[in-house]
């Protein structure tokens, strides 16, 4: 939308410039006209045309037409700037999406290895347990730790899902409509 704005300035600019020339104007007119009077007495159609030319030169505008150029231009730089701070907005979101994605990558990483980690740790406390070394508290404590950091690897996951859809919006995806299952 900003580049499209940018494009409709400068065209803007190209017209206020246009207006330092000299302009033609010609138009023509062509015509049958037929008199009827009361839908009784018609008289016969008379035929009419109408030609003209005008000649436009700007020459006293007491600077007018510079002005118009210098504000136009103005509005065109405006626009350029928006452009470019729309384009750079748009580079910022997606880096900090990226680097969200990454970041959230090694957390998943590590909460993955503290899962494998905790799973061993259940098998060796059951098989301490077996040989009297430890209580039933100690016991159900260590698989407690193993569910509560699976919970945080799915909440994990997930906000890596939420990190990748808003990767894919920075980058200027959009959504399309599903074929229906056959």
């Amino acid at each position: 939308a900003a580049e499209q704005r940018l494009s409709a300035e400068s065209s803007r600019l190209d017209e206020a410039k246009a207006n330092r020339f000299p302009k033609i104007f010609l138009s023509a007119l062509f015509g049958t006209q037929k008199l009827t009077l009361n839908d009784a007495l018609s008289l016969s159609a008379s035929r009419y045309s109408n030609v003209a030319a005008a000649f436009v030169l700007p020459i006293f505008n007491a600077g007018r037409i510079q002005a118009g150029i210098d504000a136009q231009s103005a509005r065109e730089r405006e626009s350029l700037l928006s452009y470019e701070q729309a384009i750079l907005g748009a580079i910022e979101d997606v880096e900090n999406s990226l680097a969200a994605l990454a970041s959230e990558k090694q957390r998943v990483d590590s909460l993955t290895a503290a899962v494998t980690e905790r799973e061993r740790a259940v098998a060796h406390a059951s098989s301490l347990f077996r040989e009297g070394q430890i209580d039933l508290l100690q016991l159900l404590d260590v698989p407690r730790a193993r569910l509560a950091s699976e919970l945080t690897l799915a909440e994990s996951k997930a906000q890596q899902a939420v990190d990748y859809v808003q990767l894919y919006k920075a980058l200027g995806g959009g959504w399309q409509a599903m074929p229906a299952p056959a």
